[in-house]
Protein backbone atom coordinates (compact mmCIF):
# COMPACT_ATOMS: atom_id res chain seq x y z
CA UNK A 1 0.00 0.00 0.00
CA UNK A 2 1.53 3.34 -1.08
CA UNK A 3 1.54 6.19 1.38
CA UNK A 4 -0.66 9.20 0.70
CA UNK A 5 -0.03 12.88 1.37
CA UNK A 6 -2.65 15.57 1.70
CA UNK A 7 -1.74 18.79 -0.08
CA UNK A 8 -3.39 21.83 1.49
CA UNK A 9 -3.59 25.22 -0.21
CA UNK A 10 -5.05 28.42 1.22
CA UNK A 11 -5.89 30.73 -1.66
CA UNK A 12 -7.75 33.96 -2.37
CA UNK A 13 -11.49 33.29 -2.76
CA UNK A 14 -12.34 32.08 -6.25
CA UNK A 15 -8.95 30.44 -6.96
CA UNK A 16 -9.91 27.01 -5.55
CA UNK A 17 -11.82 25.91 -8.65
CA UNK A 18 -8.90 26.91 -10.87
CA UNK A 19 -6.53 24.84 -8.72
CA UNK A 20 -8.99 21.94 -8.74
CA UNK A 21 -9.01 21.96 -12.54
CA UNK A 22 -5.20 22.06 -12.70
CA UNK A 23 -5.01 19.20 -10.17
CA UNK A 24 -7.44 17.12 -12.26
CA UNK A 25 -5.14 17.66 -15.26
CA UNK A 26 -2.33 16.14 -13.14
CA UNK A 27 -4.45 13.07 -12.37
CA UNK A 28 -5.40 14.02 -8.80
CA UNK A 29 -8.64 12.18 -8.06
CA UNK A 30 -9.61 13.58 -4.63
CA UNK A 31 -10.07 17.36 -4.65
CA UNK A 32 -12.13 19.34 -2.17
CA UNK A 33 -12.62 23.12 -2.09
CA UNK A 34 -13.76 24.62 1.22
CA UNK A 35 -14.65 28.24 1.88
CA UNK A 36 -13.09 29.91 4.88
CA UNK A 37 -12.27 33.20 6.53
CA UNK A 38 -8.68 34.31 6.93
CA UNK A 39 -7.20 36.59 9.54
CA UNK A 40 -8.91 39.85 10.38
CA UNK A 41 -8.23 42.57 7.82
CA UNK A 42 -5.77 45.29 8.74
CA UNK A 43 -3.81 48.01 6.97
CA UNK A 44 -0.56 46.02 7.26
CA UNK A 45 -2.12 42.84 5.84
CA UNK A 46 -3.60 44.84 2.96
CA UNK A 47 -0.20 46.40 2.24
CA UNK A 48 1.28 42.89 2.06
CA UNK A 49 -1.44 41.83 -0.36
CA UNK A 50 -3.07 39.40 2.06
CA UNK A 51 -5.80 41.60 3.54
CA UNK A 52 -8.79 39.82 1.96
CA UNK A 53 -10.35 37.58 4.60
CA UNK A 54 -12.37 35.32 2.25
CA UNK A 55 -10.30 32.26 1.34
CA UNK A 56 -10.58 29.00 -0.58
CA UNK A 57 -9.03 26.03 1.21
CA UNK A 58 -8.10 23.27 -1.22
CA UNK A 59 -7.50 19.70 -0.04
CA UNK A 60 -5.93 17.17 -2.42
CA UNK A 61 -4.68 13.64 -1.87
CA UNK A 62 -1.67 12.43 -3.82
CA UNK A 63 0.51 9.34 -3.75
CA UNK A 64 3.64 10.20 -1.75
CA UNK A 65 5.90 9.41 -4.72
CA UNK A 66 4.24 12.13 -6.82
CA UNK A 67 3.46 14.58 -4.04
CA UNK A 68 6.50 16.86 -4.34
CA UNK A 69 6.19 17.08 -8.14
CA UNK A 70 2.45 17.84 -8.00
CA UNK A 71 2.89 20.28 -5.10
CA UNK A 72 5.57 22.31 -6.92
CA UNK A 73 3.83 22.22 -10.32
CA UNK A 74 0.51 23.42 -8.90
CA UNK A 75 2.26 26.06 -6.78
CA UNK A 76 4.08 27.38 -9.84
CA UNK A 77 0.93 27.46 -11.98
CA UNK A 78 -1.02 29.25 -9.21
CA UNK A 79 1.88 31.69 -8.64
CA UNK A 80 1.99 31.04 -4.91
CA UNK A 81 5.34 32.84 -4.68
CA UNK A 82 3.60 36.07 -5.70
CA UNK A 83 2.55 38.28 -2.77
CA UNK A 84 -1.04 37.46 -1.91
CA UNK A 85 -1.03 34.37 -4.16
CA UNK A 86 -1.70 31.96 -1.30
CA UNK A 87 0.21 29.32 0.61
CA UNK A 88 0.52 25.56 0.46
CA UNK A 89 1.80 22.74 2.63
CA UNK A 90 1.60 18.95 2.77
CA UNK A 91 0.72 16.50 5.53
CA UNK A 92 1.38 12.75 5.47
CA UNK A 93 -2.03 11.17 6.07
CA UNK A 94 -0.42 8.67 8.40
CA UNK A 95 0.05 11.66 10.74
CA UNK A 96 -3.68 12.39 10.67
CA UNK A 97 -5.30 9.00 11.28
CA UNK A 98 -4.89 5.27 10.97
CA UNK A 99 -3.85 4.91 7.33
CA UNK A 100 -6.09 1.95 6.52
CA UNK A 101 -9.13 3.91 7.73
CA UNK A 102 -8.14 6.89 5.56
CA UNK A 103 -7.76 4.62 2.51
CA UNK A 104 -11.19 3.09 3.13
CA UNK A 105 -12.77 6.55 3.50
CA UNK A 106 -11.16 7.84 0.29
CA UNK A 107 -12.19 4.68 -1.58
CA UNK A 108 -15.78 4.88 -0.30
CA UNK A 109 -15.52 1.61 1.65
CA UNK A 110 -17.62 2.94 4.51
CA UNK A 111 -18.58 -0.52 5.74
CA UNK A 112 -14.92 -1.10 6.69
CA UNK A 113 -14.63 2.15 8.68
CA UNK A 114 -15.13 1.61 12.42
CA UNK A 115 -17.98 3.49 14.05
CA UNK A 116 -18.90 4.19 17.63
CA UNK A 117 -21.83 1.78 17.38
CA UNK A 118 -19.85 -1.08 15.83
CA UNK A 119 -17.18 -0.89 18.53
CA UNK A 120 -14.53 -1.89 15.99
Amino acid sequence: MNRIKMLVYILPRGKGEELSSLAADEGVAFRLVLHGKGTAASDILTLLGIGDVDKDIMLLTVDEERSEYVFRKLGDKMELKRIGGGIGFSIPLSAVANQSIVYDLLAGNLSKVPTERSGK
